[in-house]
């Protein structure tokens, strides 16, 4: 008898699987929930943990673990305020997940969303205009949109001034880390098992990484969502085409140093 539950949870390049494309784009719908109204967590929470319990139950393993990312994320800041801010709101459902998976032998291998890729000449390039031309956009926001960059500014410790370079660079290298895990690793690799290989896969964890800088991000508006929908595109391609999370992390920490760099430039708090 033909194995019909692995053809039903597989997907070939542009093919959508027939049962976990329907609870895959509900937990998305959450994700979309929890971005615009997170002050629903707990209900948006509830949904995606009995979505992952449901999948669960019928061995649909790739949403299962996307379920349990999903729910980690939206679920534990509801145990403490602390968990959402910046970079906990990321930084801890990230490692309960791999702490999870790491304890379950059936599990560990899904610690490939940690694999580095390959990063030949033509990626470095791609990494470099990447680089450059969200330099270009985040200084062209910056410049019209006149956002209020004193509260990003009040999140950097006071010190000395010649530790701000690598404070700078600490901030790009963890932010960089923990949004290209959650978004080109976590959440790309599961939505590619169920969608298959085409460009929805991509679409969707741009599109919610964008909504994600919508209320607190830089760029942030509705401005700011198109901007980081366009960015997520490009390191989404770039993760797909390296097959790792490498590049997109070096083209995504060269933007964050822009970020810092330019909060640290156009804020009217004195240091």
């Amino acid at each position: 008898m033909p194995d019909t539950r692995n053809r039903l949870n597989s997907a070939g390049p542009g093919q959508i699987a027939l049962f976990p494309a329907v609870p895959d784009l509900l937990i998305t719908a959450c994700w979309v929930v929890y971005f615009i109204i997170p002050e629903q967590r707990v209900w948006t929470g509830a949904v995606v943990l009995l979505l992952t319990v449901l999948t669960g139950a019928i061995h649909a393993r790739p949403t299962m673990l996307w379920g349990l990312f999903s729910a980690l994320v939206i679920g534990l800041p509801v145990l403490h305020t602390g968990l959402t801010a910046w970079p906990w709101y990321l930084l801890v459902p990230i490692a309960v997940y791999l702490t999870v998976i790491g304890a379950m032998p059936t599990f560990r291998g899904e610690f490939s969303i940690l694999r580095p890729g390959r990063v030949d000449r033509p990626a470095a390039l791609l990494i470099g205009l990447t680089i450059v031309l969200a330099a270009a956009g985040l200084l062209l926001w910056t410049l019209l949109a006149n956002p209020d960059l004193d509260r990003f500014k009040q999140m950097v410790p006071d010190m000395p001034l010649w530790m701000l370079p690598l404070a700078g660079l600490g901030f790009a290298v963890l932010n960089a880390a923990i949004e290209e895990i959650t978004f080109r690793g976590s959440m790309q690799l599961a939505l590619e098992r169920a969608l298959g290989f085409g460009a929805a896969p991509v679409v969707i964890q741009a599109a919610l990484f964008g909504l994600l800088h919508f209320r607190e991000g830089f760029p942030g508006g509705y401005w700011g969502v198109g901007m980081t929908f366009a960015y997520g595109l490009v390191l989404g391609v770039i993760r797909r085409r390296t097959q790792g999370l490498l590049a997109p992390w070096l083209a995504h920490g060269g933007g964050d140093i822009v970020v810092f760099t330019l909060v640290m430039s156009f804020s009217n708090t004195l240091s």
